[in-house]
């Protein structure tokens, strides 16, 4: 196989890359969107401790 091969598939693979990491990762504008939503959601007593880890991760991504 040819270098020039070699250096088109590893192209090839950051772009497939970016792509999966477009589709798998969350944005600052989709984290703070999940954010402001949550905050305006009502939920009940036993949703509490839950909705508290998952709105905790959420903004220590946004922190990143």
């Amino acid at each position: 196989m040819s270098i020039v091969k070699k250096q088109e598939e590893k192209k090839k693979t950051k772009a497939q890359l970016e792509k999966e990491k477009q589709y798998t990762e969350l944005n600052k504008e989709e984290l703070k969107y999940l954010i402001q939503l949550i905050g305006r959601s009502e939920f009940t007593g036993k949703d509490l401790q839950v909705l508290y880890s998952i709105t905790a991760k959420l903004q220590n991504q946004l922190s990143k």
